[in-house]
């Protein structure tokens, strides 16, 4: 960052939070631009990429985020909760080997339980969980909550890990499953589409539910049109607006000097028109 001299050592004493006071920062800020990032999944079930107009720079961009973002000491590869000293908030639950770090995300161990407990209640006795090949936290969250879920009611767990609709279906086919938990929408929306193509009803057949609603913002132009077909998905919808409001809550309080602080969020459910009764 450019008028802003890295700090060589000491303990922290809120640099940033000074200097940005004296006026002395440059206009040019390289490297600092924060934008949403989409789900690289999700990007390649829709098989298209999409320019958009960015406000800050006044033009047509594509941004790519390949992998999760980590901060690390200069001396070693530990990770830190700390750049200089500089404060932050996580949106969305992190766990670091360095210690606490101050996070505001979805309760997506309980929010999965719930949904799984309000299909059991529907009759289904064989829940399965569709979940990403990807091990970070809110897959790992969901994961937890399902095998809590399934344990509360004696049930042996039925996950099915992948990317491939079509795999995931015919597993669910040969276990004779009769409702999904699906993390993603993309995934569900493929699995709905080669369920109806083989003659299996949604919900009649399959009761599919989601274990969270997909950012429109996040998504491009011909998956948005998609997301907002006729299908209203069984689901728990996210409160991102929340977590943010919360997050910068948070953030306002670590400048004052408070400590690390960890916070879940807990879901909507939204009942929607994808998981019914199972069939007799």
């Amino acid at each position: 960052m450019l008028g802003v001299k890295k700090r060589s050592g000491g303990t922290p004493n809120w640099e940033l939070r000074k200097r940005s006071q004296t006026g002395k920062v440059s206009e040019k800020l390289p490297l600092v631009h924060v934008t949403a990032v989409g789900i690289a999944r999700e990007i390649v079930h829709s098989g298209k990429l999409e320019a958009r107009r960015c406000s800050v720079f006044n033009k047509g961009l594509l941004y790519f985020f390949a992998v999760r973002a980590a901060y690390r000491l200069k001396e070693g590869d530990a990770k830190s909760h700390q750049i200089n000293g500089f404060p932050f908030v996580f949106i969305g639950r992190r766990e670091s080997p360095a210690g606490a770090i101050s996070y505001v995300g979805a309760d997506y161990v309980s929010s999965t339980r719930a949904v799984y407990d309000w299909v059991w209640k529907l009759g289904h006795r064989k829940i399965a969980l569709v979940s990403v090949a990807e091990e970070f936290e809110p897959t790992l969250d969901r994961r937890d909550g399902y095998r809590l879920a399934a344990g509360r009611r004696r049930r042996k767990p039925i996950m099915i890990i992948g990317d491939d609709p079509a795999a995931a279906l015919l597993e669910a086919l040969a276990q004779q499953v009769t409702a999904l938990l699906v993390e993603s929408t993309a995934m569900a929306e493929g699995i709905k589409a080669l369920a109806e193509a083989g003659g299996i009803a949604v919900p009649g057949g399959l009761s599919i539910a989601v274990l969270g609603d997909s950012d429109p913002t996040q998504q491009p132009s011909s998956t948005r049109a998609a997301s907002r077909s006729d299908t209203d998905w069984s689901m728990f919808r996210i409160p991102r607006r929340q977590m943010g409001a919360d997050a910068i809550r948070t953030l306002t309080e670590l400048l004052a000097g408070s400590g690390e602080r960890q916070t879940l969020l807990p879901c909507e459910l939204h009942r929607g028109a994808t998981v019914s009764a199972p069939q007799v």
